[in-house]
């Protein structure tokens, strides 16, 4: 993930036509019967189907806070704490391009390093006139398991963050990041206090396919 590592936390086929001559016989044997005048058919060979190039998440605008999912106001589940991480891995840009904090701060453990590491970086970024274009996230894969029934729960989920860059206030280049990312989290969400909070982090890159 290049916030973390940097400054900041991609013939048709035609058979060939084989013409298919009689030759008359040239000995003084009978006659042979004369050349056909209508052709032998043509055979051809289909087109190969071409194979379907795979798709990648579509970019979407990072300045647009997430939706923010129903199960932040329903009942602990391991589905609820899924869809909590998910939104949680979905504000990591927003919060960069924006500056907007409220709702990171709002879902972030006082015991979560990651999540206050994000939050100082993001506060220093924009006290410098810089924030972040681009990068935004999409979830591909997302699992959970219940550790603590009703209260503790872990979230995995796998997913792609576009190129991003960090521009100045005149919205010149500062720095960039060219690369499609694929990230790990591993996250451990909490219901506490009728609430839920993200306690622990773990980002991990992967190679790209």
């Amino acid at each position: 993930m290049p916030w973390l590592t940097s400054s900041r936390d991609r013939v048709r086929l035609v058979a060939p036509v084989t013409a298919l001559i009689l030759l008359a016989g040239c000995t003084g044997g009978p006659p042979t019967a004369p050349e056909s005048s209508t052709p032998p058919p043509i055979e051809s060979t289909p087109s190969p189907t071409p194979t379907p190039t795979p798709t990648v998440p579509p970019s979407v605008d990072v300045t647009v806070k997430p939706e923010r999912p129903a199960a932040l106001d329903e009942p602990p589940s391991v589905d609820g704490a899924v869809a909590v991480a998910e939104y949680f891995a979905l504000l990591y840009p927003y919060v960069y391009a924006t500056g907007e904090l409220a709702e990171w701060r709002a879902l972030s453990d006082p015991d979560c390093n990651f999540c206050a590491s994000v939050d100082s970086n993001v506060v220093a970024m924009f006290a410098n006139g810089r924030r972040s274009a681009g990068g935004s996230i999409s979830v591909v894969e997302a699992t959970g398991e219940e550790i603590n029934p009703g209260a503790s729960y872990t979230a995995q989920l796998a997913t792609v963050q576009q190129p991003s860059s960090t521009v100045n206030a005149d919205g010149t280049v500062f720095e960039s990041f060219p690369d499609t990312t694929r990230t790990r989290w591993s996250m451990v969400v909490h219901w506490r206090n009728e609430a839920w909070t993200i306690r622990g982090v773990d980002a991990t890159d992967e190679p790209a396919s």
